[in-house]
């Protein structure tokens, strides 16, 4: 034994600059070792028992203190989580608030607290411990930190494991979102689906009206569809336009726009609901002729409108009335 300091030291002796030795100081363990200049307290068991491994350079604030990267081959730290030593178990909420509450960021270290922790690395990735406080105070402890000519006494430290459970219960959460617009999309498009057969009928019946008009005659009966025995007027659709109401469908107001041949001898504007009832009909002049309807002429629902030329019916669309 050779003393150091007034301590008891061991030579683990050593030449061209390797050096080891075991010094025993204030009632803590430390093995020094080092080469070519590298020499220096690597391993440590202090009087409460903490190991701090590594390049030591601060206090041992942890049971094991680590001063760099520790490195598994294959296994990680077991957590003890029996249920038969549990209490006081219960589920959490809104983990997914508390996960977009917080705030990753990049950053590198200030020169003075890297100079006593050469192994930390700039351009790290993680979060900063005072804005998790707030959002999750039981993921940040507090230690006394030394370093230089500096101490922190509420230090801040981040215990990421804690993070592990709440990022599982967020995307339980976000899951559980998903599956209701899921289900909220099927229940849409079934709603589109019906919607779809609903107009697919209506065209039919439209289509069906619309071939019984054109073998109607000059004379109109306003509560069923026109009839007549006669024969059909010609007709005389190459000076005939009849424009689709705008807007459709509408609220207040629509402008139907239509042109009547110069040479014809009646014309009218026929609006029919979709079982065939007349329900209006606007005499038009020849020419460029522009006819407006109002809300109040027309109750909510689906209708047809033809242009009839001199007993012919010209041109059929459809027009929507909104509530």
């Amino acid at each position: 034994m050779l003393i150091y300091g007034g301590a008891p030291t061991t030579d683990l002796g050593g030449n061209s600059g390797n050096y080891g030795e075991v010094r025993l100081v204030g009632g803590s363990v430390d093995l020094y070792s080092g080469v070519n200049g590298g020499y220096g307290r690597k391993l440590t068991v202090d009087t409460t028992g903490h190991v701090g491994v590594g390049a030591i350079t601060s206090l041992l604030t942890h049971p094991l203190h680590v001063f760099g990267i520790a490195r598994s081959s294959q296994a990680t730290f077991a957590t003890t989580s029996d249920r038969r030593v549990k209490k006081d178990i219960a589920e959490f909420e809104n983990a997914l608030d508390l996960i977009d509450q917080l705030r990753p960021v990049k950053y590198s270290w200030k020169n003075d607290y890297k100079s006593t922790h050469p192994e930390l690395k700039d351009g790290t990735y993680g979060f900063v411990s005072q804005e998790v406080q707030k959002v999750i105070p039981e993921m940040v402890t507090e230690v006394k930190e030394e370093f230089g000519d500096k101490t922190i006494e509420d230090f801040k430290l981040l215990n990421m494991d804690a993070l592990f459970p709440i990022s599982v219960q967020a995307i339980q959460e976000q899951q559980e979102m998903i599956e209701d617009v899921q289900a909220e999309n099927k229940k849409l498009r079934s709603e589109l689906e019906d919607v779809n057969d609903r107009f697919a009928a209506l065209e039919a019946v439209v289509a069906k009206l619309a071939s019984g008009m054109n073998n109607c005659c000059e004379n109109f009966d306003e509560n069923e569809l026109l009839h007549s025995s006669e024969a059909q007027v010609p007709s005389v659709s190459a000076d005939v336009f009849l424009s689709q109401n705008f807007p459709n469908p509408f609220e207040t107001t629509t402008t139907i726009n239509c042109h009547v041949p110069l040479h014809a001898q009646q014309a009218d504007l026929i609006v029919q609901s979709v079982d065939g009832q007349v329900i209006s009909r606007k005499n038009l002049s020849l020419g460029e002729n522009s006819v407006i309807f109002h809300r109040g002429e027309l109750a909510p629902g689906f209708y047809l409108y033809s242009l009839v030329v001199d007993g012919a019916i010209e041109s059929s669309k459809k027009m929507t009335v909104l509530n």
